[in-house]
């Protein structure tokens, strides 16, 4: 019987996996900390903030992007909070405040360019409102520096 170079038999391995759609996500991402995460509707914005202690925080402000929220918006606010976790690149969080609990899970997305980083500038969430029973999947891009 020949024997086959072990080189040849890993590359065969990884030749499997990668056409068979087995190639997963081995660490964890994590949303960035560096400024804020918006989706921007007609009437009013929503915001993100994550920390790196697993904390996050939400506020919504009437109509487009509020520029006076970097004065308010940060380790301080206390008003809608909630804790999140990571899975690969899995999200799980929920924010509470007075009204009640809204539920958010998604996938943080991997702005991959060439020769950098992943940049991490979207998240796509399923966004579960018990407070008015509503539901909707919403695209939230970032904002750095902020």
């Amino acid at each position: 019987m020949k024997k086959m170079p072990l080189c040849r038999v890993l590359l065969g391995v990884f030749y499997i996996a990668a056409i068979s759609g087995c190639a997963t996500i081995d660490r964890d991402i994590y949303p960035r900390f560096d400024g804020l995460y918006y989706k921007q509707y007609n009437v009013f914005t929503m915001y993100f903030r994550f920390f790196d202690d697993g904390r996050v925080i939400n506020a919504n402000t009437d109509g487009r992007y509020d520029y006076s929220i970097t004065e308010w918006f940060n380790v301080n606010f206390t008003e809608n909070q909630g804790t999140y976790t990571v899975d690969k690149d899995r999200l799980t969080f929920f924010v509470e405040s007075e009204e009640g609990k809204v539920e958010f899970e998604g996938k943080i997305k991997n702005i991959e360019k060439p020769d950098a980083k992943p940049k991490r500038d979207k998240l796509s969430l399923k966004m579960n409102s018990l407070i008015k029973k509503h539901r909707e999947i919403i695209e939230f891009k970032f904002l750095a520096g902020v």
